[in-house]
């Protein structure tokens, strides 16, 4: 499918037709971080000490402690650049707004629909142990780490609770994705799909205020189950990482994962529309 929306694209490109970019999801779009726009992007040497908001809400992302600025690899993602965060220490991050992003708050509750949408390399599974959580490579993440303490996160997990490494390593979307207490809340995670080491994604996933549907690269999720509601609030939301300050859990990522570009949509996006913005990201980053 991806590569027949990408034969679109050419075609529309040839005939002087504007392509499809996330600004046509209009009042949708509540954020749009693209690395390779370098426009949006201030440097602190060469590390990222902001990355500004595409979609016109001024949702900035930003790092003001030195060593906690993560580098910007400028061939990083097929030859694109991306964020890397070599520790879980390196991040970017908008402050809590409760909600974050206008009316949403990554909330797995009724009211609080929302779509997140990452250009990622998952990394080399040398990520921050989190006891009981696993290891990750962190997209996009709210409060808590990984675990049963977890919120909101979208990444690769590559090691379970016990920090044995898990084969194939998954990719992963958190809302507290499981029922019950779980001393191994990572490998417990519901929503999951098999991925790989060092491997360049399209993940993502809507949340319809039922029903998690996610993706990797156009695929439904192998495994999909029904989050557990918790709420995301008084939480930062960071790339390359996930804040500490909900539940008392430590923070999570690192491991080299890489990231260039999130899309944050203040709705549950139809089919139509997550397909095309899938196959937009796919085809931009290089045939992903």
């Amino acid at each position: 499918m991806f590569r027949r929306r990408t034969r679109d694209r050419a075609r529309a490109r040839a005939s002087g037709q504007s392509a499809w970019t996330p600004a046509q999801l209009g009042a949708a779009l509540a954020l749009w971080l693209d690395a390779e726009d370098a426009d949006t992007i201030t440097l602190n040497g060469s590390n990222v000490s902001q990355w500004d908001d595409k979609s016109g809400n001024g949702r900035n992302h930003v790092q003001a402690t030195a060593a906690s600025q993560p580098p910007l690899i400028s061939a990083a993602i097929n030859g694109k650049p991306a964020l890397q965060a070599t520790t879980a220490a390196q991040f970017v991050e908008i402050a809590d707004g409760n909600p974050t992003f206008g009316t949403t708050d990554l909330d797995a509750i009724a009211g609080d629909l929302h779509s997140v949408f990452t250009v990622m390399n998952g990394g080399n599974g040398t990520g921050f142990y989190q006891s009981n959580g696993g290891r990750a490579g962190i997209g996009y993440g709210k409060a808590g780490g990984i675990g049963s303490a977890g919120t909101f996160v979208v990444g690769l997990l590559t090691h379970d609770g016990s920090n044995v490494a898990l084969t194939p390593p998954r990719w992963f979307v958190q809302q507290k994705g499981w029922n019950g207490v779980s001393t191994n809340g990572a490998a417990n995670n519901a929503n999951w799909h098999p991925g790989a080491l060092s491997t360049n994604a399209v993940v993502g996933m809507v949340w319809n205020g039922s029903t998690t549907v996610a993706t990797v690269n156009g695929t439904l999720f192998a495994n999909s189950g029904a989050p557990f509601t918790s709420p995301n609030q008084n939480a930062p939301a960071r790339i390359g990482s996930t804040a500490s300050t909900f539940g008392g859990a430590g923070t999570a990522g690192g491991g080299n994962a890489q990231v260039g570009e999130v899309v944050i949509c203040g709705t549950a996006l139809s089919v139509a529309d997550r397909q095309r913005l899938e196959g937009y990201l796919a085809w931009k980053w290089g045939g992903i």
